[in-house]
């Protein structure tokens, strides 16, 4: 173990580290006073990033390692960034993911079109269930007969083509943050020869996809607040589907399933069950029109008391996850 170690692992996707998360890390947390020492990092309260001082001295030992990766910056949100690499770190050892590759990226915006206020995405029913309301829009259906998502064959327009497109039919663009992208290409050899269009920035194709958020409170008093998010995910599936890889998001080139799945992070346990709960008998409801869609929650309380590594992703989420909603092949 070496400072040069820790310093690395203050990445641009993860810029944020504290002891427990080097000791996940495998690394010796005692070298974190070590860097600060070396004016490398700073510290707030348990939290460490990086130093002006600390990056330079990451690009040079980065280029002598040849690792191909960024200097992180101090985030807006420090204590949001430690629980997006617990969460990382925590679902890596708990899955070995055999016959492909696991990819997390902390903090990611899916941004999509069309760009909506939740009066025009949805609305609440006398039963507390969601009326999805974008699907009757116009701009939906220039998009959708503009560019059907059975084009197999069709080029694929740049971001720039369809910035371009948007803005000449008036449609603006949305977006939603979410906690942790994990992205897992199974068999990934057999697809190699086939390549992301460029319009493809966040490189879905061909993998099993899992779009993270932590929960909030809100969500059981006003759940509007969780429609409308859960909403604006139906219009970044929308979009994918239509624009970034029609004929091959829902299924790959060789005709096998890609699943999309949106998965709520709880802490503990308890706050996992009581969402599941609350959610899970309008589960069907909440997938709506953006089926195919998986919903799920589990808790990073679960994720840490997991006594050992499941074969796969699908092994580990069955067994600390609770399915809030599922899409059955038909």
């Amino acid at each position: 173990m070496s400072w040069e170690n820790v310093l690395l692992l203050f990445t641009e996707n993860q810029p944020c580290w504290n002891e427990e998360l080097i000791s996940l890390a495998g690394e010796d947390p005692d070298l974190l006073h070590e860097l600060r020492t070396r004016e490398l990092v700073e510290q707030k309260g348990n939290i460490y990033y990086m130093t002006e001082k600390g990056k330079s001295i990451f690009r040079k030992i980065a280029q002598e390692y040849f690792y191909e990766a960024s200097p992180g910056s101090v985030p807006t949100d420090p204590a949001r960034e430690i629980m997006r690499c617990k969460l990382s770190m925590l679902l890596n050892r708990s899955f070995v993911g055999r016959w492909g590759v696991k990819k997390f990226y902390q903090g990611q915006i899916l941004s999509f079109y069309p760009g909506l206020t939740q009066e025009k995405i949805c609305t609440v029913n006398s039963s507390g269930e969601p009326e999805w309301l974008y699907n009757d829009l116009d701009m939906i259906d220039k998009i959708r007969n503009s560019f059907p998502p059975d084009r197999v064959n069709d080029l694929h327009p740049s971001l720039k083509e369809i910035d371009q497109w948007m803005q000449e039919q008036e449609i603006r663009k949305g977006s939603l943050e979410i906690d942790l992208l994990f992205l897992h290409y199974c068999d990934f050899m057999y697809y190699m020869h086939k390549t992301s269009p460029v319009s493809d920035t966040l490189k879905l194709l061909h993998a099993d996809r899992f779009f993270m958020k932590f929960t909030r409170e809100e969500f059981y008093s006003d759940p509007i607040s969780l429609f409308e998010e859960i909403g604006r995910f139906h219009l970044f599936l929308f979009y994918c589907r239509h624009l970034i890889l029609p004929g091959n998001f829902d299924m790959d080139i060789h005709q096998q399933e890609n699943l999309n799945a949106l998965m709520y992070i709880t802490e503990t346990e308890k706050e996992a069950v009581k969402f599941f709960d609350h959610f899970h008998l309008i589960g069907d409801k909440l997938t709506g029109p953006a089926k195919p869609l998986d919903i799920w929650v589990f808790s990073m309380e679960s994720l840490e008391n997991h006594p050992f590594k499941e074969d796969s992703h699908f092994d580990l989420f069955e067994k600390v996850g609770h399915r809030v909603a599922i899409t059955y092949p038909e």
